[in-house]
């Protein structure tokens, strides 16, 4: 199933193109954000509260872009396989062994693809290692928390009438999903910015301890409600 959902991305032309033009505007970013923490570094005298601003400012658009890559070919993931859907649906797998197939390769791709991302970030800032830590654990825990989400909304309301990505992201399903991840997003920016201020890791350890459960809270319902019916 990993094999299969790597396959079909990796033939998706129109799917190529958004992907490389969504990550050639966060390279764009990356590169004028370089410009700004450089000319605070020369002409700011205390940097200290201008870093973690720039930290924040960072990690905000890092979870803004995973946002919008879960949008495009997570949320619609179980949708776009309509034509195909024949296949899953006769061959002897379970919808739970089918939604985590799309739940690791998904999950696993964006992480990657944001943990390097970080890492320019964070040779950009010059971080220390605690700070690196803090944003590496947020951003494991918040990308994973976002495509579970659009994964668990694609297979709630999965659209009966097109597989163009481009129509259902802009369903109210897809509205939804956009508004609570960015909300959620929002809230992880807030225990970033309160354990680098407050220089404590309680905000962390409590933000990633109530995503856990939340995950967790939603496959639960997800792999007991669906299990037993066609999502696709």
């Amino acid at each position: 199933l990993f094999k299969k959902e790597m396959l079909v991305s990796s033939r998706n032309f129109k799917g190529i193109v958004w992907f490389f033009f969504l990550l050639f505007i966060w390279v764009i970013q990356i590169a004028a954000h370089l410009v700004v923490g450089d000319t605070i570094q020369k002409y700011q005298p205390d940097v200290s509260h201008k870093q973690i601003m720039l930290q924040v400012l960072q990690y905000s658009i890092a979870i803004y872009f995973i946002c919008s890559f879960t949008l495009r070919f997570v949320f619609p993931s179980f949708s776009v396989e309509k034509k195909t859907a024949w296949i899953l649906g006769s061959s002897p797998l379970s919808f739970k062994k089918i939604f985590f197939g799309k739940y690791f390769f998904y999950s696993l791709t964006f992480i990657l693809l944001g943990m390097f991302m970080s890492y320019i970030n964070t040779v950009v800032l010059n971080l220390p290692i605690t700070n690196t830590l803090y944003l590496v654990v947020l951003f494991v825990s918040t990308t994973v928390f976002i495509v579970t989400l659009g994964l668990v909304f694609g297979a709630f309301f999965p659209s009966f009438e097109t597989d163009d990505p481009e129509v259902i992201t802009t369903s109210m399903p897809g509205l939804f999903f956009t508004g609570f991840a960015l909300l959620y997003g929002a809230l992880s920016d807030g225990a970033l910015y309160l354990t680098l201020t407050e220089k404590t890791p309680l905000f962390v350890i409590g933000y990633l301890m109530f995503t856990v459960l939340v995950i967790w809270l939603l496959l639960k319902k997800t792999l007991s409600s669906l299990s037993e019916r066609i999502v696709f």
